[in-house]
């Protein structure tokens, strides 16, 4: 290759770089946030877009106390809230009716009573649809969605994480009942303790609906239909 030819060569090669046309080697990192799916860190990481509808910081990390699991809660009170949820005192109440005279048909109802130490300020802690003001009964389910949300702008923003929840106490109420009893009865009261009540109520003959009820709330229900 003569002299000439070379130059032109090198003119070509410039500039097909400057055009993009030949790319040099690079390294490209992309981290997403998302609040379904945290990277693994032993304490609150700093989330400033992502599925957060909040505009603030939010932290993410996992907790391992009365709820276990990922919570994401704003950076400004993501200790508060965690600290609520591990001193929340959690009792697992599972209310059980037994069918006598037919083949011991039966259906369990579970309700979680949380009786938090605290209520954080400025954020509002809602379990499984209910929020946590003071005593509260909610419906039991594994996971529990946790929202923790405020007050920005004229609305509410938050967060929702999915936790599993460690009862300190386990408490089983059985009311034994045949079905002719039911029968005869539209609404019933099985079972009472505290400021929940078991109902019963009778669709049709063999066919029911059993209620946990809290200060008068319906809480959580199943149906029985006896075949």
């Amino acid at each position: 290759m003569d002299k000439t030819n070379a130059i032109v060569l090198v003119l070509i090669l410039l500039g097909a770089l400057v055009s993009g046309c030949i790319s040099t080697p690079g390294i490209t990192q992309t981290q997403t946030y998302d609040t379904g799916n945290v990277p693994t860190s032993s304490s609150p990481g700093i989330q400033t877009g992502g599925s957060s509808s909040f505009t603030s910081a939010v932290g993410s990390a996992e907790i391992n106390g009365t709820f276990s699991g990922w919570l994401t809660a704003p950076m400004a009170y993501f200790d508060e809230v965690e600290r609520f949820l591990n001193s929340t005192n959690v009792t697992l109440y599972a209310f059980t009716a037994e069918v006598e005279g037919n083949m011991n048909a039966s259906i369990t109802v579970y309700v979680l009573k949380l009786v938090p130490a605290f209520v954080p300020k400025d954020v509002n802690v809602s379990i499984n649809g209910r929020e946590i003001k003071g005593a509260t009964c909610v419906a039991y389910s594994d996971p529990l969605p946790v929202s923790i949300s405020r007050k920005e702008g004229n609305g509410l923003v938050g967060t929702t994480a999915y936790l599993t929840v460690h009862p300190e106490g386990n408490i089983t109420l059985t009311a034994r009942v045949s079905a002719s009893e039911l029968n005869n009865v539209t609404e019933r009261t099985l079972l009472q303790v505290g400021d929940m009540k078991f109902v019963v109520r009778v669709l049709k003959p063999n066919d029911y609906v059993f209620t946990v009820l809290c200060n008068g709330t319906n809480v959580s229900s199943g149906r029985l239909t006896l075949g």
